[in-house]
């Protein structure tokens, strides 16, 4: 509210974007907030920063990326800022996946009439109704290989399956996941790890081809045989213990 009163008043072209639009429809609790401004965000930033009560950040002078951090009441809510390019159109087809690829206006006072106007130029809200993970466009995964991995964790967290030809586009990409940095794909992997269904996640990674890329202890214990006690090799055994420490670990709950 705060934000859509700052723009709206100022006269600036500033959207909602990303995660928080997709949770919003979803009528989940959003996490950080994403905006895609009019103008250079090192310039309107620390005036909405004072408008919040946080603190303002520059992430990449170069690229004009920065961030606001909440203090006060409600402290460490993070807000991202970054330039808006070409128009939201133009924007949101440079975004990795079409569930985070819309947007909600901010500069539009705020109606409780009416529902805000929603930008959804790749079909993102088609998406989110049929359950997708559908990339926006096939070069996602070249331009950021991260998104090999982000594209089966969204649908881990959401309950959600990937598309067919992301599915496709991924595998034939997997080798790229090399390029990126250790940190990005442990997080990315402990994010799937923590989600229900952790088993069948790893088993999807690994239809990918990704798994022992990522994990690559893993590859030697494909096709290890194991005493007649055993059902599975190896590797399914490893897996499948994920899966019954999840079991126990969810019967057990309070």
């Amino acid at each position: 509210r705060v934000l859509r009163e700052a723009f709206a008043s100022r006269g600036l072209a500033a959207y909602l974007v990303g995660g928080a639009v997709r949770d919003g429809l979803l009528d989940k609790e959003t996490g950080d907030i994403d905006v895609s401004v009019q103008g250079k965000t090192s310039e309107v930033g620390p005036e909405l920063a004072a408008l919040v009560d946080g603190r303002f950040i520059v992430l990449d002078a170069g690229r004009d990326l920065s961030r606001i951090v909440t203090r006060g009441e409600g402290a460490g809510r993070v807000i991202d800022l970054s330039p808006l390019k070409g128009g939201i159109e133009q924007d949101l087809g440079r975004r990795d996946f079409t569930l985070d690829a819309m947007a909600v206006p901010l500069n539009e006072p705020e109606s409780p009439e009416q529902e805000p106007r929603l930008a959804d130029p790749w079909g993102g809200f088609r998406d989110l109704r049929e359950g997708v993970v559908r990339a926006v466009t096939p070069s996602v995964f070249a331009d950021d290989a991260a998104r090999l991995l982000r594209g089966p964790r969204l649908a881990a967290q959401l309950g959600f399956r990937l598309e067919a030809e992301t599915a496709r586009s991924i595998g034939a990409n997997a080798h790229l996941i090399s390029n990126v940095a250790p940190e990005r794909v442990r997080d990315e992997v402990l994010k799937i790890l923590s989600y229900p269904r952790a088993r069948d996640s790893l088993l999807e990674l690994d239809r990918l081809g990704l798994l022992c890329l990522v994990l690559p202890v893993l590859a030697g214990t494909k096709d290890v045989v194991q005493p007649k006690e055993h059902q599975w090799d190896v590797f399914r055994h490893s897996v499948e213990t994920v899966g019954q420490v999840e079991r126990i670990a969810t019967d057990n709950r309070p």
